[in-house]
């Protein structure tokens, strides 16, 4: 949870349920409902695909700087990347 910057206690109570019952999931003693899983990512700003694994591992350091720059852009700056990306996308 550290590098989302969110504790496990926040995120049980931002997903309504007990911090035993997210210390189950978390160690597998049980598995959470597909809503609570898609709502988990959400909640740290990741892809359903990257919270469960099923996402290709960056191949490189500059990509991971990248998204590490991206992450830390103000909400409208992230809007004017998002865009400048999509209009290059589709040349």
């Amino acid at each position: 949870m550290r590098d989302k910057e969110i504790t496990q206690g926040q995120l049980a109570t931002r997903l309504s349920i007990t911090e035993g019952a997210l210390s189950h999931w978390l160690t597998g003693r049980r598995e959470p409902k597909v809503e609570k899983i898609q709502e988990i990512a959400d909640i740290i700003g990741i892809s359903l695909s990257a919270l469960t694994g099923k996402t290709t591992p960056l191949t490189s350091i500059k990509e991971r700087d990248m998204i590490e720059r991206y992450n830390t852009l103000s909400h409208g700056d992230r809007l004017i990347i998002d865009a400048l990306l999509l209009s290059l996308s589709r040349k």
